[in-house]
This record gives structure tokens, C-alpha cells and sequence, in this order.
């Protein structure tokens, strides 16, 4: 358990050391940034990115070292017993790439569809978070309320199309 434990950690380490690059790099910005870009933007893309940076370099690492091991170790056996068995056991891989590529591009596309309606719902929170007063003072709590529902409803069906994207794929 230790190796594994370890290759999860690399994961760990590294988003440890994006997000304080991230940081480091949002303070240097200069404030014209923070107009042509929505904070709620830049929150999302930051949690989501660093999240799915964690994810590839830990469980992506871990599955990365365990196909290889795995493969390796499969095909001697298999060859072992049967040469002929094993080409036709191994055909169907040429076609499995090909599948595999176009399942990544539509989940690439549902992923940032995803993050682009989190990012839209995280701005709206904010925005609704610093007018408070302004809000209440006109009495437009039932309208932000209603622009709310509306952009966390696009938030959960562009995040419901990744998750059905996903399940088919596996």
C-alpha cells in the first residue's frame, strides 16, 4: 500500500504547488484582468483545473503504473499459452483507440461545457453576494432568485451530460 499511497501523494504535492502559483500569479494581475473576466469565472476554472490536475496525476498516475503491469504481465501469460489466441484476443485494440478518441472529445467538450455554466452559477452568486443591499433595497429578491434557479439548472444539466457522457463511456 505504500507505493500507492505515494502516487496518490504526487497528485497532492503538485496541486499544493499550483495553487499557490495560481495565487501568487492572481495578485500580480493587473485589475483590468478582473474586468474582461467574471470572478466567478476564475474561481471555477481554478478549483475545477487544479481538481482535475489532482485527479490525472493521482488517479491517472496509479491507473497509468497498474494498466502497465497489468498489460505486461497479461500478454506474457497469455503468449505463453497461446500465441494464436492471443492476436485475436488483442484485434479488437485498433478499433477500442478510435472509440476511446471520439469519447474523449465529447467528454472534453461536456467538461468544459460543465465548467463554463459553474463558472457562470459562481459568478451569479457573487454578483448577488456583493449587491445584497442594492437587492433588498428594491425588493428584486424573487427576480435574483429566479436567475439563480435558472443558472444552477444549466449548472446541473451541463454536469449531468458529463456524467451520462462518462457512464456510457465505462
Amino acid at each position: 500500500t505504500v507505493p500507492r499511497t505515494r502516487i496518490f501523494n504526487v497528485g497532492r504535492y503538485w496541486v499544493y504547488q499550483l495553487r499557490h502559483e495560481i495565487l501568487a500569479q492572481l495578485h500580480r494581475l493587473g485589475a483590468s484582468v478582473f474586468t474582461r473576466m467574471a470572478t466567478g469565472e476564475i474561481v471555477s476554472r481554478a478549483i475545477s483545473d487544479v481538481t482535475q490536475v489532482r485527479l490525472l496525476l493521482g488517479f491517472g498516475g496509479l491507473n497509468l503504473v497498474n494498466s502497465i503491469f497489468a498489460y505486461v504481465l497479461a500478454t506474457g501469460f497469455m503468449l505463453a499459452l497461446s500465441p494464436k489466441l492471443t492476436l485475436w484476443a488483442l484485434a479488437p485494440y485498433p478499433l477500442l483507440i478510435v472509440v476511446t478518441r471520439l469519447f474523449a472529445k465529447r467528454m472534453f467538450a461536456a467538461s468544459q461545457d460543465a465548467q463554463a455554466a459553474l463558472g457562470n452559477l459562481a459568478g451569479q452568486v457573487q454578483e448577488t453576494l456583493s449587491a445584497s443591499r442594492l437587492v433588498r433595497a428594491y425588493a428584486i429578491e424573487a427576480r435574483q432568485q429566479e436567475t439563480f434557479e435558472a443558472a444552477n439548472q444549466t449548472a446541473l444539466h451541463a454536469n449531468m451530460r458529463l456524467v451520462v457522457q462518462r457512464g456510457v463511456m465505462w
